[in-house]
């Protein structure tokens, strides 16, 4: 059988592609351990020209940021309330600000990357770091 681009991946089998005859060209995992023949040969026949694993990169921050789950508004007010920053102050932030009012008055959910949060952490002295750990903070309540 035709394969290529055999390569380790994290569990110790070989990920390549394999050349069926009805479907061409289709993703294919090897393994010693494989039910079927073909899998434990593909393996064997492979296994000394794989090319090795490489563990992806850790995700940047701004990626993690990404990837935090949404909050509540509730959630929001609520840990903003737990550090002293009152719905008047905010409401300061964004009075000339139309979407921004909007936003702080009629979102369903926040995510960390939205726009009001980091303009609220800049007018609140509150570094990005400081609103990651809020926003864990904020997603027990």
């Amino acid at each position: 059988m035709d394969y290529r681009s055999p390569k380790l991946n994290a569990i110790g089998s070989i990920d390549m592609e394999i050349n069926h005859s009805v479907y061409g060209w289709i993703p294919f995992t090897a393994s010693p351990s494989d039910h079927e023949a073909l899998g434990r040969q593909l393996y064997a026949s492979t296994r000394a020209i794989a090319a090795p694993y490489a563990s992806p990169p850790d995700p940047t921050i701004e990626e993690r940021r990404a990837a935090m789950p949404s909050i509540t508004p509730r959630q929001l007010r609520l840990t903003l309330q737990s550090i002293g920053i009152t719905e008047d102050a905010i409401e300061a932030v964004v009075v000339n600000d139309p979407e921004g009012k909007i936003e702080w008055k009629w979102a369903t959910t926040f995510s960390r990357k939205h726009p009001l949060i980091n303009t609220m952490g800049a007018v609140f002295s509150i570094t990005p770091e400081q609103i990651d750990d809020l926003w864990v903070f904020a997603k027990a309540i």
